[in-house]
């Protein structure tokens, strides 16, 4: 039920929404999201945690039980207790062409 800029519909990504955003924007991709996002005033998707090269930003998906990185293809795993996750929502849009 979150409303974002009078936007409702908001879920946490499922791991199939993971698999379609890891193959979309990894790698170079995901800067050209970030650019994006950040013109637009958005927050970017982070690849790694801010001021480590080393440990991956880790995203909840599946209703919180899994987390997934953008930093790579790896499939979702299983949330733990003693890990920090971040949480970025996804909306489905339909677009006619």
């Amino acid at each position: 039920q979150y409303v974002e800029d009078d936007i409702s519909g908001w879920a946490i990504p499922t791991t199939a929404e993971v698999r379609r955003l890891q193959q979309s924007f990894g790698g170079i991709a995901l800067t050209e999201l970030n650019t994006v996002l950040t013109q637009e005033g958005l927050s970017p998707f982070l690849d790694y945690e801010p001021n480590s090269s080393t440990e991956k930003a880790r995203y909840l998906c599946d209703d919180g039980k899994k987390s997934f990185s953008m930093a790579g293809t790896t499939a979702p795993s299983k949330a733990g207790e003693k890990k920090k996750y971040r949480l970025r929502l996804v909306k489905e849009i339909i677009v006619d062409k």
